[in-house]
């Protein structure tokens, strides 16, 4: 077994006056313990050996697995004219074709890759403007139709036919002077309808020097009356009844003589 030696070191610190602050302190004793071992290395011990196991017997050989069977020589036949027909079908489907639509991805380009296109399709067709039956349409798709025939609408042939829709059922044409109380003009209406006192029309190449009224009468009654003022070469139209039937009589007839009044021209319009 070793030694050991203890050995104690006693020191003295000692500040001395005039000293800094930091440094004005007391006698200051260090003691110091040293501990010091000594002694002899034990020996070293021997390696340890390294001892590998040994290798087992190998097992023995497995069984042999079953031989198959013999291949059926008339399937196998069948199967490869299956396949050849399907081929040549394959085929003659890309020759039908021409040579930018023989293969799937072209016909698909072809139709905008849409996988709906038969939808796509039967939305298009039944947008269309049919003649073989009855469509109920939209006012804008009929307007849209309308315009891309560049037709007309049953409202605006309505309109034109209301304003052409008219017969001149009497004229009036006296060349110079009337005669008073005469029958200057007259017509039968044709058809029922309407006097239009607004496309009326009365008018005098020379005023009247007085007033002058020419009255007209359907069927033999007093209907209305035209009325030259003084000096005006307009005729004012005033109706007391405007129905009209098919088959009446319109007459007009002039008042009194005027010294000035002459060249008389009217146009009484009745819309059927």
């Amino acid at each position: 077994m070793g030694s050991f030696t203890v050995q104690k070191v006693q020191s003295t610190l000692t500040v001395q006056k005039g000293a800094p602050a930091v440094l004005r302190v007391a006698t200051k004793t260090i003691n110091t313990v040293t501990v010091k071992a000594t002694g002899t290395r034990g020996p070293k011990g021997e390696p340890g050996e390294n001892i590998r196991g040994d290798v087992g017997p190998m097992g023995p050989v497995g069984p042999r697995g079953d031989r198959g069977e013999s291949a059926d020589l008339t399937a196998v036949s069948t199967l490869a004219n299956r396949v050849d027909a399907l081929t040549n079908t394959v085929t003659d489907i890309r020759s039908l074709a021409p040579e930018t639509l023989n293969a799937f991805s072209e016909v698909a380009s072809a139709l905008n890759n849409d996988p709906q296109f038969a939808q796509t399709m039967t939305t298009a067709l039944g947008n269309r403007v049919r003649f073989d039956a009855v469509q109920a349409l939209t006012a804008t798709q009929r307007n849209v139709a309308r315009s891309n025939l560049d037709a007309a609408s049953v409202s605006d042939v309505t309109a034109k036919l209301a304003k052409e829709n008219y017969v001149r059922s009497l004229q009036v044409v006296i060349g110079g002077k009337p005669p008073a109380n005469s029958l200057v003009g007259g017509g039968i209406t044709p058809q029922n309808g309407t006097i239009d006192a607004t496309a009326s029309s009365f008018r005098a190449d020379t005023a009247p020097s007085a007033e002058t009224v020419f009255t007209l009468k359907v069927n033999g009654a007093q209907r209305g009356t035209i009325t030259f003022p003084a000096g005006q070469t307009v005729g004012v139209l005033a109706l007391t009844g405007t129905t009209l039937v098919a088959g009446d009589r319109i007459a007009f007839y002039s008042g009194a003589t005027d010294a000035t009044l002459a060249g008389v021209i009217g146009s009484l319009v009745v819309r059927l």
